[in-house]
């Protein structure tokens, strides 16, 4: 009776009071490319994310002397919006500044790409350097996506919560090993395969499945024996949702609009960045565990369930949320 309370008090909890602050954020990369059809006159694409269909204020920012001279066509997806026009300014662009304005006040990054006649300039803009001055020569920020997979993973808390219930679920290290690498060589291979479009990948429908197998493991973890699974039972469970994850993953890249000749550099360093990102994450639980029973007084029993309780109940909030999002316009 006592660990029901515990798991309704936790899944409530989570569900009523939390669930704001783990949907507040949108990790989607913004794509904004410029294109030279005269010196001093570009052809511009500005596509952002959204979040329910709601754009997150972000507006590209040029220098003063540029005005508009067509037309702004905008093109709203399921979690994009991609708007096009033309700018011309008094004089070439090289040298000069351009940045994004509200872009410090999310968690988002803008790929910045301006293509000139005789060279390309690209670069990576963050929340904390949301401007650059535009050079005069090309640079290919690669080594910038090996950052972004790190920040993908440990700030999309879907993945990290399933990586949470999967630590309950196999809580043997030398199991967990294993149940991590069949999970990391599913979610490699849709990520590669949606980059390069062989893959469809839809966001809404992928995220859906997502926040139904982080609830599943939930559930799975809170009424299992973990003593009793077999991670050769489990494995081809664990490696069919890297596969949903990972199509997950090809979402943050493929949506963004990236140019072709950065797509293998960006896409092996942001696997990459995934990777280290779940090393990190996984030891540091590991540590915080070891120590906490080395150090502290046993842990209660409500402590213990209390992570995947609150766990459920945000996949819950996700999956009804996502569902909705689904299916909604067909109503």
């Amino acid at each position: 009776m006592h660990n029901s309370v515990i798991r309704i008090f936790g899944f409530s909890f989570f569900v009523l009071v939390l669930q704001p602050l783990v949907s507040a954020h949108e990790l989607r990369p913004g794509y904004l490319q410029l294109i030279s059809t005269t010196e001093s006159e570009y052809q511009v694409t500005w596509k952002q994310p959204t979040r329910n269909s709601r754009t997150l204020s972000l507006f590209p920012a040029f220098p003063s002397d540029c005005r508009l001279t067509s037309d702004k066509t905008s093109v709203l997806s399921s979690n994009f919006i991609t708007d096009k026009f033309t700018i011309e300014c008094s004089s070439t662009l090289v040298n000069r500044e351009i940045g994004i304005v509200g872009l410090a006040k999310t968690l988002t990054d803008v790929y910045l790409r301006v293509e000139f006649s005789s060279h390309i300039y690209s670069t990576l803009l963050r929340p904390e350097s949301p401007f650059t001055v535009i050079e005069g020569h090309a640079e290919l920020p690669t080594l910038s996506y090996l950052w972004v997979g790190v920040e993908h993973l440990m700030l999309g808390f879907d993945h990290l919560l399933f990586l949470v219930c999967l630590m309950y679920l196999v809580p043997r290290l030398i199991n967990l090993i294993k149940a991590v690498t069949a999970f990391t060589v599913a979610h490699s291979i849709t990520l590669i395969l949606g980059v390069l479009g062989w893959l469809p990948v839809a966001s809404v429908p992928i995220e859906t499945v997502i926040a139904l197998s982080i609830f599943y493991l939930a559930f799975v973890a809170t009424y299992s024996d973990p003593e009793r699974i077999s991670i050769h039972q489990s494995w081809w469970v664990i490696f069919a949702f890297g596969l949903i994850h990972g199509a997950g993953f090809a979402t943050a890249l493929s949506e963004s609009g990236l140019p072709q000749d950065d797509l293998i550099p960006a896409l092996l360093l942001f696997n990459l960045g995934i990777e280290i990102a779940q090393i990190a994450f996984i030891a540091i639980i590991f540590t915080a565990v070891y120590c906490s029973k080395n150090w502290l007084r046993p842990i209660p029993i409500w402590c213990k369930q209390l992570p995947l309780s609150a766990t459920a109940g945000i996949a819950v909030f996700w999956l009804c949320d996502r569902t909705i999002q689904l299916f909604g316009p067909l109503f």
